[in-house]
């Protein structure tokens, strides 16, 4: 029972910072019908929300997703919708990192036991 209880609680950890990641990646990443999509503050707030609880959060030390946590953390560190509006370069880049991370989420998710 607490081993189920353990996988459950990590599952839903990585699965609440992939989904976190790949929206972000998905509103940063150009445009939609020919107009570029929008992207509000509270997305960011929501990945700054998640990275300042993680370490709360990660009850049973996931130390895979604690790196890819880390990874985030050096890729939003800085990093505001002021900046990612003044700079149109910058979400395109910063989507790119973000599509990335998703990928190794999902790659590492796939193949880390629980």
């Amino acid at each position: 029972m607490m081993e189920e209880t353990r996988e459950l609680a990590m599952a839903a950890l990585r699965e609440e910072f992939a989904g976190i990641v790949s929206h972000m990646a998905e509103r940063l990443a150009g445009e939609q019908d020919g107009k570029p999509k929008r992207f509000k503050s509270s997305m960011l707030q929501k990945m700054h929300d998640f990275l300042d609880s993680f370490d709360e959060m990660n009850l049973f030390n996931d130390e895979s997703l604690a790196d890819l946590v880390g990874q985030a953390r050096t890729i939003v560190s800085d990093l505001s919708v002021e900046t990612l509006r003044k700079n149109p370069k910058l979400p395109n880049r910063i989507s790119s990192k973000m599509g990335k991370l998703v990928q190794v989420i999902y790659n590492r998710t796939l193949t880390l036991p629980l």
